[in-house]
């Protein structure tokens, strides 16, 4: 006799199979839920550059950030899900690749550009460096809630 039972717990569905002792979590809910935050989130942020006159330097450098935002966060969701320890350490290291955006600070604010465009150009370049790193941020979360195994391995 297979024994079901759904607890909601943290927005996450989880279904529990007592005889085989197998647990399995439906991610659609919370990660719908967060992706939604985080997208607003983001829109809102680059939003911004208009007050500051950098809206194409906003994208150039918020669109770099998101990709490798969310290739981070699928990385991390691959990790928990293999086994094998060569996919662990490469995803690893492609996580580690994904972090040099933040590090080197690529791509480059075009600096003369916002002298001419903006009204006050050290502002500008200081919500660009900061958008840089809150839209990596803003965006691992989404694929790790969706492709993530978040539960404990019991085979």
């Amino acid at each position: 006799m297979v024994f079901q039972r759904r607890l909601r717990e943290d927005s996450s569905i989880y279904s529990l199979n007592c005889t085989k002792m197998k647990v399995t979590v439906n991610n659609s809910i919370a990660g719908g839920k967060l992706g939604l935050v985080c997208v607003i989130l983001m829109i809102s942020l680059v939003s911004l550059s208009w007050h500051f006159r950098c809206v194409s330097e906003a994208f150039r450098v918020g669109s770099i950030s998101i990709t490798a935002g969310v290739t981070f966060g699928s990385m991390m969701a691959l990790i928990t899900r293999s086994r094998n320890p060569h996919i662990i350490y490469l995803a690893l290291l492609g996580a580690g690749i994904t972090l040099l955006p933040l590090i080197v600070g690529w791509p480059a604010v075009m600096s003369a550009r916002i002298m001419i465009s903006s009204k006050n150009p050290e502002s500008a370049l200081s919500y660009l460096e900061a958008l840089r790193t809150i839209l990596f941020i803003l965006a691992i979360p989404t694929p790790f809630a969706y492709l993530g195994q978040h539960t404990a391995d019991l085979d």
